[in-house]
């Protein structure tokens, strides 16, 4: 995944789109998609690691542009697709223990369901 950092230091931006296969075809992330990464609070940093960099980076990135689309089409099913996507992700990701996949997984869910705001039509 190429990108580069943002001024300040908190977000990125891909330098190139990224093709990740998942079970239901390649999904890209275009060229240009900022994020922050994961959303992990200062605290947690030296259990989970930063927001920025570390192996869950690549599922962090494309975990918030599924969000970023479900959001936009005020669909809470993509939005837990895009967390068991999350899920699957950092399963495959050499260096992820059980534990904190599991710990990450389940932040995402409960994030999720706390701050998700469906727009009346």
């Amino acid at each position: 995944m190429n990108f580069e950092t943002l001024p300040g230091g908190k977000r990125i931006k891909l330098t190139s789109e990224h093709a990740e296969p998942t079970p239901f075809g390649v999904l890209v992330v275009p060229k240009g998609f900022e994020t922050d990464g994961a959303s992990i609070p200062f605290w947690a940093w030296p259990i989970v690691g930063p927001p920025i960099g570390g192996p869950h980076l690549r599922a962090a990135v494309v975990h918030d542009y599924l969000c970023s689309m479900a959001k936009r089409d005020n669909d809470y099913g993509e939005r837990v697709l895009a967390d068991a996507i999350f899920f699957m992700i950092l399963y495959r990701t050499p260096g992820i223990t059980r534990w904190k996949r599991s710990l990450m997984y389940g932040a995402v869910r409960t994030w999720g369901r706390l701050t998700y705001k469906r727009v009346k039509p």
